[in-house]
């Protein structure tokens, strides 16, 4: 029998973000057994959204919890990220974020993980990273995992991480086998239970058909709502604050100028500036490209193509109850 897959996601207000997070949906259901999503108190219709679709598919199952207000946004999304991967009952668990878009063509090849790589823990996942249909760079995630119990989130909740109590017993069962311990001194425990860029024993990058489409925002006007939401919210996190004022400034020049093409651009252009000036972002190639728009998910091309906001679709929710 195959093992049963749990995918999870956290929301808060996707609609007023305008988050694809109905395809986000649509597109992981295929792949998982059980889709599990916490809810933190949405107040712009995104929870009456998402109890829709807990009715339309019984592989959804919805919390609406409030979240805990930690001393970071960072650090509020780790924590709910590490609750709801507690919660998960397969045999894996893949996090999902609400603007991931999983490709059709590579739902064949997550379902029989097993089948390919039964020897490994964890699968460091390629993302596209999108702004609209401009790509942006490419990275890779550790999202997909074997549920052992040994894995937690990772700072924002960016990618997830093997628990430091783990790997402080694997470090010290590695003092009475010198050859592990040899291992362990010459590539370190990172690399032999999480992503890194070297060698890879219990985790390794996955080179899918397709990779997930990372969708940073589907339209420019719904990422200058998204701004100004999180100046409000989060305006007492000035490391946060410092990084977003120049992108909402520019955006919301671009867009009062009535170009849609050209915010998305200048968008870009300042999150290159800053990507430029701290080395931080080495890990993203140093250009950008145009996708075609046939390239993206189907469920994708009408929503890039005929619309200047994110909307609520009926073909999204058909896809969801259609789902197996």
């Amino acid at each position: 029998m195959r093992p049963k897959i749990t995918c999870f996601m956290v929301s808060r207000n996707l609609l007023s973000q305008g988050y694809p997070f109905v395809e986000t949906i649509a597109q992981a259901l295929p792949v998982c057994d059980e889709f599990l999503i916490s809810d933190g108190l949405s107040t712009d219709g995104t929870y009456q959204v998402l109890e829709k679709i807990a009715q339309l598919n019984p592989k959804v199952k919805l919390y609406s919890e409030e979240w805990p207000r930690e001393q970071s946004f960072a650090r509020t999304l780790k924590v709910m990220t590490d609750r709801m991967l507690e919660r998960c009952k397969g045999e894996y668990a893949f996090y999902v974020q609400a603007n991931e878009v999983i490709h059709e063509k590579s739902w064949e090849y997550l379902r029989n993980i097993h089948e390919i790589w039964p020897e490994m823990w964890g699968f460091a996942v390629p993302y596209l990273m999108l702004f609209r249909n401009v790509a942006f760079g490419e990275e890779f995630r550790l999202r997909l995992v074997r549920n052992l119990g040994i894995y937690e989130a990772m700072g924002d909740a960016w990618t997830l991480k093997a628990k430091r109590s783990f790997l402080l017993k694997e470090l010290l069962k590695g003092l009475v086998d010198p050859r592990k311990f040899v291992f362990f001194l010459a590539r370190g425990l990172h690399s032999f239970y999480g992503y890194s860029r070297r060698i890879y024993t219990r985790s390794i990058p996955l080179l899918l058909p397709r990779p997930v489409y990372r969708y940073t925002f589907v339209h420019p006007r719904d990422f200058l709502k998204k701004l100004r939401e999180r100046k409000e919210k989060w305006a007492n996190d000035r490391d946060f604050m410092r990084m977003n004022d120049k992108l909402l400034e520019a955006t919301q020049r671009a867009l009062e100028a009535g170009d849609d093409e050209q915010a998305t651009w200048e968008i870009v252009r300042t999150l290159k500036e800053r990507r430029d000036r701290w080395e931080i972002f080495y890990y993203y190639p140093r250009n950008v490209a145009i996708t075609e728009i046939e390239e993206h998910p189907r469920i994708m091309q009408d929503l890039l193509r005929n619309y200047r906001e994110y909307v609520l679709r009926e073909e999204a929710l058909m896809a969801i109850k259609e789902a197996r």
